[in-house]
C-alpha cells in the first residue's frame, strides 16, 4: 500500500501523478535513453552520475512554483481518470501556511484551496469524492466572515457534506491572545450569515455549532485567523 511522506498530505497527490507519468513518460523520452545504465560500463555510468549529484548536490533545487503547479493542474485533469484515497480524512485548507502546518495527523490528506475554490479545483473534488464517498470530509479556514462564507461555498458549489475543523469557539478561547478585533463589515456579514443559519436558510450537520460560534464572535467582537492555530 502507497504511504505518505512523512505521514501526510502527498498521499493522493502521488497516484494521479504517477498515474500522468506513466501515460506519457515513453512518449517523451527516446526509446533509448535508459541504455547505457545496460551495457557493460554500466558501473562505470553510476559511478559518474552519483560523483556528479554529490559535487553538485548543494546547487540543485528541487523545488517548484505555485504557479507551475497550478497550470499542470489545470491542464490534466482531463486525463485524470479517477482517484484512490488510502487516507481517512480529506480536508481542503484555506491558507498555505496553515496547509505546511502542524494541525494534520498521519495519513490526512490535505488540499489547498487559496481562499475560495475555482471551478477546477471544484471539479477536482468532486471527482475525489465520486470514487472516495467513505472518507470524512473537513474543511480547515480562517474563524472569521471570510472563513465561514468560504466554508459554505465549498459545501453548495460542491455538494460535498464538508465539516469544519478547528473553526469554533473553543479555538477561539484557547488561542485568544491572537484574536483580532471585528471591523464593521465583520461584523455586517457575520451578521448576515448568523441570520441564515438561525432562521433555517443554512441547514448542515454543524449548524448549532457554527452559530453558537458566530455569535461568540459577535458578542466578543473577535476573529481569529488559521495561522495562529498548530
Amino acid at each position: 500500500m502507497l504511504q505518505p511522506p512523512n505521514g501526510r498530505y502527498a498521499l493522493m497527490e502521488i497516484i494521479i501523478k504517477v498515474n500522468y507519468m506513466a501515460k506519457n513518460l515513453f512518449e517523451i523520452i527516446p526509446a533509448d535513453f535508459y541504455k547505457p545504465l545496460t551495457s557493460k560500463y554500466r558501473r562505470m555510468y553510476a559511478d559518474t552520475i552519483l560523483l556528479i549529484f554529490n559535487t553538485f548536490k548543494q546547487e540543485i533545487s528541487y523545488g517548484v512554483n505555485r504557479e507551475t503547479i497550478v497550470k499542470v493542474s489545470t491542464n490534466t485533469l482531463n486525463d485524470i481518470v479517477g482517484t484512490k484515497i488510502y487516507g481517512k480524512r480529506i480536508i481542503t485548507v484555506e491558507n498555505l501556511t496553515s496547509f505546511h502546518g502542524k494541525s494534520f495527523k498521519d495519513g490526512d490528506v490535505c488540499i489547498y484551496l487559496g481562499g475560495y475554490h475555482n471551478k477546477v479545483k471544484r471539479e477536482f473534488l468532486k471527482m475525489i469524492y465520486d470514487s472516495n464517498k467513505t472518507q470524512d470530509y473537513y474543511h480547515f479556514g480562517d474563524i472569521d466572515a471570510g472563513g465561514f462564507y468560504i466554508y459554505e461555498h465549498l459545501r453548495r458549489q460542491t455538494g460535498i457534506s464538508f465539516k469544519t475543523m478547528k473553526m469554533n469557539r473553543e479555538m477561539l478561547d484557547k488561542y485568544k491572545n491572537y484574536t483580532k478585533k471585528l471591523t464593521v463589515n465583520d461584523k455586517q456579514r457575520i451578521r448576515a450569515l448568523y441570520d441564515k443559519y438561525k432562521t433555517g436558510e443554512i441547514v448542515n450537520q454543524e449548524s448549532e455549532e457554527i452559530k453558537e460560534t458566530l455569535k461568540y464572535m459577535l458578542d466578543n467582537e473577535i476573529k481569529l485567523e488559521q495561522e495562529a492555530i498548530d
